[in-house]
C-alpha cells in the first residue's frame, strides 16, 4: 500500500517540476507537435513497443524457470509496467512480485530473485549498449573518455558480481541455514532468514549459468527495441535523430529511472531526464522540452492502453476462476 504522504509528496514532487519545466517554453508549443504527429511512423512505433513488452515477459519466463504460460505472464508484466511507470517513488516495482504470486502462484524466493535479476540485467544491458554506441557510433564520440570508463567499471562490477554470486551460493546458503536453526525460536529472524534462504536458493548456480546468459541477451534485445520504438516516436513528431543518439536519451533515462524521486506517472523527472539529453545532443531548451513532454504524452498513452487492457484481463480471469470454484 501507498501511504498519503508518499502519494502528496509524490504528487507535489510532480507539480514543482512540471511548472518549472512548462515556464522554460511555449505550452502551445507541445500541443501543436502532437496535433503533427505522423500517425504512420506512430504505428511502427506502436509495434516496436510491444515487441519491447514481449521481450519483457520471454525473459521473465527463462528467468522464471518455469512453463508459465505465456499470455498470463505478458499480460502480469504489462499491468506490472504501468504500476511502475505510473505510482510514485518506484513502488510499483513491488506490484511484479504481487501478480506473480496472485496469478501464477510462484514461491517467493523465485519471483524476488527474477525481478532483481531483471533489473540487474537491464543495467548490465544498458552499460553495454552505451559502450558500442560511443566505440562505433560518430556521433557519440564527443561524450568525455570518463563518461565512458564509469560505464565501463559499473558493467564489469556487474558482470563479475552475478559470478560471485553464482559460485558463493551454496556457501552463503549454508551459512544462513546455520544461522537460521540457532534463531528458529525466534520468530521474526526465523521468518527473515526463511525467507531470504528461498531466494538463495532460487539464484541460478553455476550449473544454470546458461539460464543468466539467455536473459541477457534478451535485455539487449529489448533495449534495441525500445531504443527503435522511442526513434519512431521522434520521426513521427517531426525531431530526426540518429540510432546513437536516440540510444543516448534512452540510457539517460533508464539511469534517471534508477533514482527512486519520481513523482506520480515520473511526470517532470522524466521531461528533465530526456529535455538534458536532448540539450546535450545540441536541441534548443525550449525545444527540447517540447519534445521530451510530447515523447512522454505518447509514451504513458501507450502504457495506459496496454496495462488498462491487460489489468482488465487479468481482474476477469481471476473472477472466473473464482466463479468456476464455486460452482463446482
Amino acid at each position: 500500500m501507498i501511504s498519503k504522504n508518499k502519494l502528496f509528496i509524490g504528487i507535489l514532487l510532480s507539480l514543482f517540476l512540471s511548472i518549472f519545466l512548462f515556464s522554460k517554453t511555449d505550452v502551445y508549443a507541445i500541443l501543436n507537435t502532437l496535433r503533427t504527429v505522423n500517425f504512420s511512423l506512430l504505428f511502427v512505433a506502436v509495434v516496436f513497443y510491444v515487441a519491447t513488452l514481449m521481450a519483457r515477459t520471454f525473459r521473465f519466463r527463462v528467468l522464471l524457470n518455469k512453463r508459465v504460460s505465456l499470455f498470463d505472464l505478458g499480460l502480469i508484466v504489462s499491468t506490472y509496467n504501468l504500476l511502475s511507470n505510473i505510482l510514485p517513488f518506484k513502488v510499483g516495482e513491488l506490484s511484479y512480485i504481487f501478480l506473480t504470486k496472485q496469478y501464477l502462484h510462484i514461491k517467493t524466493g523465485i519471483r524476488i530473485i527474477s525481478w532483481f535479476l531483471s533489473r540487474i540485467l537491464d543495467v548490465a544491458a544498458l552499460c553495454l549498449l552505451y559502450i558500442v554506441s560511443i566505440l562505433l557510433l560518430p556521433t557519440m564520440t564527443d561524450i568525455p573518455s570518463y563518461g565512458l570508463l564509469i560505464v565501463v567499471v559499473l558493467f564489469l562490477c556487474i558482470f563479475f558480481s552475478i559470478i560471485v554470486a553464482s559460485l558463493c551460493r551454496s556457501w552463503a546458503h549454508n551459512f544462513l541455514n546455520n544461522f537460521h536453526r540457532r534463531f528458529i525460536s525466534i520468530r521474526i529472524i526465523s521468518y527473515f532468514t526463511h525467507k531470504i534462504l528461498d531466494s538463495i536458493d532460487s539464484f541460478p548456480g553455476r550449473e544454470k549459468s546458461s539460464l543468466i546468459a539467455k536473459a541477457f541477451l534478451i535485455s539487449i534485445i529489448l533495449w534495441i527495441v525500445s531504443t527503435l520504438s522511442t526513434f519512431f516516436i521522434f520521426s513521427s513528431l517531426g525531431l530526426t535523430l540518429g540510432f546513437s543518439d536516440t540510444l543516448f536519451i534512452v540510457v539517460s533515462l533508464a539511469i534517471v529511472s534508477l533514482i527512486p524521486v519520481q513523482g506520480v506517472g515520473n511526470i517532470g523527472v522524466y521531461e528533465g531526464g530526456v529535455s538534458v539529453a536532448l540539450i546535450a545532443l545540441g536541441i534548443s531548451t525550449s525545444q527540447a522540452i517540447v519534445y521530451a513532454f510530447s515523447l512522454h504524452v505518447i509514451q504513458l498513452l501507450f502504457t495506459l492502453v496496454t496495462g488498462v487492457v491487460s489489468g482488465t484481463f487479468l481482474l476477469l480471469k481471476h473472477h472466473a476462476a473464482i466463479k468456476s470454484f464455486e460452482s463446482t
